[in-house]
């Protein structure tokens, strides 16, 4: 699907962010249906849409606040691609697991203009992105796992068709 078949919808606190990342989006040929500084203010007005929507949420320093727009949003807009966007400082295992057991399908640090783009682009295809430093927080996990199997707990290379790399982190988010 292409950027035009998508409605992108973004919620930031600040004015500047959303208008400079409308000016971005737009300028490459995305469609924005709504903007807005929290998840209530732009659901009245995708009501009537039927096109899919990508929603982008800047995380602020409320992660309870990010949790809540991204329930809110997955619960009016289950099909919606939801992407968020975060500051180095704002990075954390327990942020990243939240937020994506509240249903979002990307987590990234802010980047540049074209990597921007690009990760959006591979959201909207159906693909989860994740920060480079959720890398510790699933390495950490594997090698629990692996002390598990040193232990005596024999588990199986694959359970239910998935390999034992998606078990864990899937374990790990506990989704």
């Amino acid at each position: 699907m292409g950027r035009q078949s998508y409605v992108t919808v973004f919620v930031g606190v600040t004015a500047l962010l959303r208008e400079g990342l409308g000016c971005i989006l737009s300028a490459a040929d995305f469609s924005i249906g709504a903007t807005g500084s929290d998840v209530d203010e732009v659901l009245p007005r995708l009501l009537a849409e039927d096109r899919p929507i990508l929603f982008i949420l800047d995380v602020g320093d409320d992660q309870d606040t990010v949790v809540r727009q991204v329930m809110s949003f997955r619960e009016q807009h289950p099909a919606a691609r939801i992407a968020l966007l975060a500051d180095y400082d704002q990075l954390s295992d327990s942020n990243i697991v939240a937020a994506f057991r509240a249903g979002a399908d990307a987590y990234f640090l802010k980047p540049n203009c074209d990597c921007f783009i690009k990760s959006l682009e591979l959201v909207m295809l159906g693909e989860t992105i994740l920060p480079p430093a959720a890398l510790s927080f699933i390495l950490q996990h594997i090698g629990e796992a692996a002390a598990e199997r040193r232990k005596g707990h024999r588990r199986a290379a694959y359970c239910g068709g998935r390999p034992a790399i998606e078990q864990v982190i899937w374990r790990g988010l506990d989704l």
